[in-house]
């Protein structure tokens, strides 16, 4: 099995290419963690119907508590209400840590209506600011792997396959989840991509992940489709190159 991790900042173009490389085979199955995150988010908004106000700490920790159960079940992963909990301390010393969840909550504030909603590809812009909060917090505080060691369970699961991409490697922790699995970390850069999300802890984190090869997101769809496809022969053969320009392929 061909296992690929792509990585890049948000809108680079890390799904489009992880759904090409995963196009060039018959056999595929192609991974993303904002659904892992998101199957925790949805059981979290189920159990907790009212949200507390981004203000009110005390009342945040207590809609957390039912956290440590649905990670249990949903990454097999224990962790307590302690290490989640925010203190004051902790919110003092790292603000930057909490400015999604806090998003999030004025989120919910201002459109109550939503908790109705069940985050899925079609809603998961609207509750981006969550996906990122849990993303980023639960694997600074329960540990690296919490999203790529159930991810590439469920991979080495499924022998039906011939390859499988991952979209969203975003903390070194993933990366090595995936190198330890046989798998390659790819890159995704587009040069004209704004500034990234400061606030974002995953954003902040994912530059520090070396990747095995890099794809310049230079040229046209078709182009970038040619790109990918050369990316898994190259796999295929053991001879993955350190950058591909997509602009520099011809649409086949």
């Amino acid at each position: 099995m061909i296992l690929a991790g792509i990585t890049g900042n948000i809108d680079s173009g890390k799904t489009t290419v992880a759904n090409f490389m995963a196009e060039s085979m018959p056999r595929s199955a192609h991974y993303e963690s904002w659904q892992l995150i998101a199957e925790v988010a949805n059981e979290l908004r189920l159990a907790t119907p009212k949200h507390p106000s981004w203000r009110d700490r005390d009342a945040i920790n207590e809609w957390l508590r039912p956290l440590p159960g649905i990670l249990q079940t949903a990454t097999r992963k224990t962790v307590s209400i302690e290490v989640l909990e925010l203190t004051k301390e902790r919110v003092t010393a790292h603000p930057e840590n909490y400015t999604k969840l806090f998003e999030y909550l004025e989120l919910m504030a201002a459109q109550p209506e939503l908790q109705a909603a069940t985050i899925s590809e079609a809603t998961k812009e609207t509750f981006r600011s969550l996906l990122q909060w849990l993303g980023g917090y639960l694997a600074k505080t329960a540990g690296g792997d919490i999203w790529y060691a159930e991810l590439i369970r469920r991979i080495q699961a499924n022998d039906k396959v011939d390859i499988v991409t991952i979209g969203g490697v975003r903390f070194p922790a993933d990366a090595i989840c995936v190198r330890q699995a046989g798998g390659s970390i790819i890159s995704i850069e587009r040069p004209d991509l704004a500034r990234r999300d400061e606030q974002d802890l995953t954003e902040r984190e994912v530059t520090l992940i070396t990747p095995d090869s890099g794809i310049i997101n230079n040229g046209s769809l078709e182009q970038l489709r040619a790109c990918a496809v050369q990316v898994v022969q190259d796999l295929q053969t053991q001879n993955l190159q350190l950058t591909y320009a997509a602009g520099s392929f011809t649409p086949r």
